[in-house]
């Protein structure tokens, strides 16, 4: 592995710092899928509050309306 500095120099590294080199950037690369995780594991969740909340209202909507029973005598008798 070589190491190139602002003038455009190229130096080789040895084996420790390019060992060194790989762990960073596994690491970064490791943090990236984390935060991505972690941004669609909130998505999820939001996703679902949004559904229970709208399950939630449409039985209580429906309720009131006496839609649930009515449903109930089309589709069972």
């Amino acid at each position: 592995m070589k190491y190139k500095d602002g003038k455009g120099n190229e130096y080789e590294i040895s084996y420790s710092q390019e060992l060194q080199q790989k762990i960073l950037n596994e690491l970064k690369r490791s943090q990236k899928l984390q935060k991505k995780s972690i941004t669609a594991t909130m998505i999820m969740i939001t996703l679902l509050a949004i559904v229970v909340i709208a399950i939630i209202f449409s039985f209580i909507y429906l309720d009131q309306k006496d839609a649930i029973t009515y449903l109930g005598r089309v589709v069972f008798c």
